[in-house]
């Protein structure tokens, strides 16, 4: 497939070959350019095109520290299309395995407490609809999830290793959504395989938000509508010494030498050069991020030091 500038053109290889439409907009449609979206079939492969609102280097640059760190990630490219600049990325889905997003695994839990008047069960006090846009993130919690595992999974003999299994790799997503600034943190972005008796966490997918710190809030742990300094502080708090470890890890892991390598290893991959303010502006959402982060573990460790 031909490139200008690093990205795919795509024009030419959709009027070869066959198109599914999901959300598509042309230049003679009427959807807007911030829901296109769509599927096409190439030599028995499913592409999938997304408009990122100029953000879609940052998919690229996630999967890349995704690699580094060894951790299964969609594989994304850059592509054009009618102008328009967005990504690709491949249909990673095998046949056989059975994959359920963390939306369905929380409605359903969701439901159950409902139709049996146990809603108060689940958040005391709480009367937020589930999943409507304010309470999308709101329950995208790592407790709410166990609780949510646990019901789906509530005949299989092995529940308890399956339920932890699964939490433990969620809690190193939800760790490298806090390290990398991750705004976009919600039950959509993430999903259960089942490949017969192997139930795990699917690979990562849909990281446009990383490095992207405006209006940041976050339920990645147990708190809602936090910022990732609260967040981080509650997470700290409230888990398992276990957890903490992972995540201090992980801190000590990915720095500004990973994150710079991760992304001239995406431009050599695309031949896309990012300009030099929007690499500016990546580093510096990322170091101010890390400073909070430091500034959280650092009075940590003084409260361990102290007993506390």
């Amino acid at each position: 497939m031909n490139r200008i500038n690093g990205y795919i053109i795509l024009d030419d290889l959709i009027r070869k070959e066959k198109i599914e439409i999901e959300e598509f907009s042309s230049s003679v449609g009427n959807i807007s350019e911030e829901k296109l979206r769509f599927w096409l079939q190439k030599n028995n492969k499913r592409i999938f095109f997304k408009l990122c609102d100029g953000n879609e280097f940052n998919e690229l640059i996630a999967e890349e520290i995704l690699k580094i760190l060894g951790i299964p990630s969609a594989h994304y490219d850059l592509a054009i299309f009618n102008g328009i600049k967005g990504v690709i990325s491949y249909d990673y889905k095998e046949i056989g395995t059975k994959y359920i997003n963390g939306y369905t695994i929380l409605k359903e839990y969701y439901d159950y407490l409902k139709n049996n008047n146990k809603f108060e069960e689940l958040l005391p006090g709480e009367k937020i609809p589930f999943l409507n846009e304010k309470s999308l993130y709101f329950y995208n919690r790592l407790d709410i999830i166990w609780d949510a595992l646990y019901y789906h999974y509530r005949d299989k003999e092995n529940v308890y290793e399956i339920v932890k299994k699964i939490m433990q790799q969620l809690v190193v997503k939800r760790n490298i959504d806090l390290l990398l600034v991750n705004n976009e943190d919600h039950p959509l972005n993430w999903e259960i395989m089942e490949k017969g008796e192997n139930i795990s966490l699917s690979l990562y997918f849909d990281n446009t938000g990383f490095f992207e710190n405006d209006e940041i809030l976050l339920q990645t742990t147990y708190g809602k509508n936090n910022t990732i300094k609260e967040d981080l502080e509650e997470y700290l708090k409230l888990s398992s010494e276990e957890n903490i470890q992972e995540f201090i890890y992980l801190y000590n892991k990915i720095d500004d030498i990973l994150l710079s390598k991760a992304i001239n290893k995406a431009m050599e991959r695309t031949g896309h050069q990012l300009q030099n303010e929007k690499i500016k502006r990546i580093l510096e959402v990322f170091k101010e991020n890390r400073n909070i982060i430091k500034e959280v573990l650092d009075d940590y460790h003084k409260r361990r030091g102290l007993g506390d």
